[in-house]
């Protein structure tokens, strides 16, 4: 659903601007969201989230606040 997608998009620009939200520890990231914390992994040259949204969609709010965050290229949101 776009509804879906656009709530994700700016969950994902308010969690870009809470640095607090963010522990980085080596290879991975540890998100804190509004249900719970959840880890992205590196895979090749994009994160992927541990969160259920993430495996069914290939993306998330988490997975893009961090890109957004880093300055890195935030994933295609057309899944």
């Amino acid at each position: 659903m776009l509804s879906d997608r656009i709530g994700k998009i700016e969950k994902a620009r308010q969690y870009a601007a809470e640095a607090e939200r963010f522990t980085i520890c080596d290879d991975r990231v540890l998100v804190r969201g509004e249900h719970g914390s959840y880890t992205l992994s590196k895979n090749g040259n994009s994160w992927e989230c541990d969160c259920d949204y993430c495996r069914r969609h290939g993306w998330c709010a988490h997975t893009l606040a961090f890109e957004w965050r880093t300055g890195s290229q935030p994933h295609m949101t057309g899944n």
